[in-house]
């Protein structure tokens, strides 16, 4: 990104066909967009509950207020553009959490299958407001404006969110489909689907035995592709995209082919996406501007939006508010700022409702919260093993000193799947009195 800056239109301007690099990272974002909804673990969402839809509305509800409030009240900005701001605050990037989660092990515990839940739900909302920042550009504005896309929004999400969780798992389960599934054909018709919905080209060759009716398929399925549906439904076509990976979600050897295919070619597109797509549009000379950056530290108060919601860790019932561990940790896991909030302040931009310098303190503000919300994570998890080491140093120590015997036990679980299960899990262990360390 900071070569982009450097290079791009606003300093150097060295770099040749910028609009059609611009393009390429546009079309990356599409790619990052469809995988978002083809790695949905729909199983994960159904065992964490309602709880994931709380932790995901409040994290960007509160950041939208706040992130509005200070552009308006404080920085004096009109209302259309303080609301842009505030909306571009108000994603969570799942990248970053989960890299952390991963290395610090933590990924496959309740609170951290909570924050990846959350995460995923975040997306959805950020799509959403994506399609209310379209609608600022009418003028004059109407209540309309506002309530078509989200009502436009929902429906698509109900509809064809309510097909992958309810009709695709039965679709499955025919018999005929369910003989024709493992077949390569049928993985073929609904990977190629996905990547004409998705308009990009294979990294390997397309099979040259691939029907006409497979073919005039996918042109059928490009005409009538739900990006086009949502665009045309005064939403956001990233919301058609994002729809059209959920529904394949369950498939899991769509997900094996995406990888083995398009992934790479996903990841350098993505780099040209911020090092062109976004890094180009930033005013680098006035970058470093006392307002600038001013604002941008300003901003970095709505990061307490995505603070607290960590008073919906995993807890025991009778236990009012979790861990001090448990609630830094999914709140520094959900206030990072990324990819997301770069999009919607970028598709703000282009349709004039927000300046440049506005423009370039989001960028700042989302590049400082990339920066700290890793390294507060980091942190929190590090003191969250001190403490799990200190407690099992004291256990053998009063082992030694009274000969006391301790007995830990390992519960292998299987049981049916419902919706909050997870929490269901920690009512039970903590009427034992037990602590429960489990993964899921």
């Amino acid at each position: 990104m900071v070569v982009g800056m450097v290079l791009g239109p606003e300093l150097l301007n060295v770099v040749p066909f910028p609009l059609a690099l611009t393009l390429v990272g546009e079309v990356g974002l599409l790619l990052l967009v469809l995988e978002a909804g083809l790695e949905v673990d729909l199983a994960m969402l159904k065992q964490i509950g309602g709880k994931g839809l709380v932790v995901a509305a409040v994290g960007s509800a509160l950041p939208l207020g706040i992130g509005t409030a200070l552009a308006f009240w404080v920085a004096r900005i009109d209302i259309i553009e303080a609301f842009a701001v505030g909306a571009s605050l108000a994603p969570t990037s799942m990248a970053i959490a989960l890299n952390i989660l991963k290395v610090g092990k933590q990924l496959h515990t309740p609170c951290g299958q909570l924050i990846i839940a959350a995460a995923v739900i975040d997306d959805v909302v950020a799509l959403i407001l994506l399609s209310m920042v379209k609608a600022l550009q009418n003028d004059p504005l109407s209540p309309t404006d506002f309530v078509i896309p989200i009502a436009s929004s929902a429906a698509f999400t109900l509809a064809i969110g309510g097909f992958a969780v309810v009709g695709m798992p039965r679709l499955m389960k025919i018999p005929v489909v369910k003989k024709h599934s493992e077949s390569e054909t049928f993985v073929n018709i609904a990977f190629f689907t996905l990547v004409r919905i998705a308009n990009v080209p294979l990294l390997d060759n397309e099979p040259l035995l691939m029907s006409v009716f497979h073919r005039l398929l996918f042109q059928f399925l490009l005409a009538i592709g739900l990006m086009n549906a949502t665009f045309y439904g005064k939403s956001s076509f990233l919301l058609g995209a994002f729809l059209a990976g959920l529904c394949f979600c369950t498939v899991g050897k769509i997900q094996a082919l995406w990888h083995s295919q398009v992934k790479r070619i996903e990841t350098w597109m993505l780099r040209i996406f911020f090092s062109c797509s976004v890094a180009f549009k930033v005013p680098v000379k006035d970058l470093w501007t006392l307002e600038v950056v001013g604002f941008a530290a300003l901003l970095l108060v709505a990061l307490l939006g995505k603070v607290v919601t960590g008073v919906f860790g995993p807890s025991p019932p009778q236990v009012l508010f979790p861990k001090p561990t448990v609630f830094f940790t999914i709140g520094c896991a959900m206030s990072a700022w990324g990819e997301f909030a770069f999009v919607v302040a970028n598709t703000s931009l282009d349709l004039g409702i927000m300046k440049s310098d506005t423009f370039a303190s989001v960028v700042l503000a989302v590049v400082a919260s990339a920066v700290i919300s890793p390294w507060a994570l980091s942190l929190t998890l590090l003191i969250a093993q001190k403490e799990r080491d200190r407690i099992h140093h004291e256990v053998n120590m009063s082992v030694r000193r009274t000969g006391t015997e301790h007995k830990y036990l390992e519960v292998d679980i299987c049981c049916v799947n419902r919706w909050g299960l997870v929490d269901g899990l920690i009512d039970k262990v903590s009427l034992f009195s037990l602590s429960s360390p489990f993964s899921i």
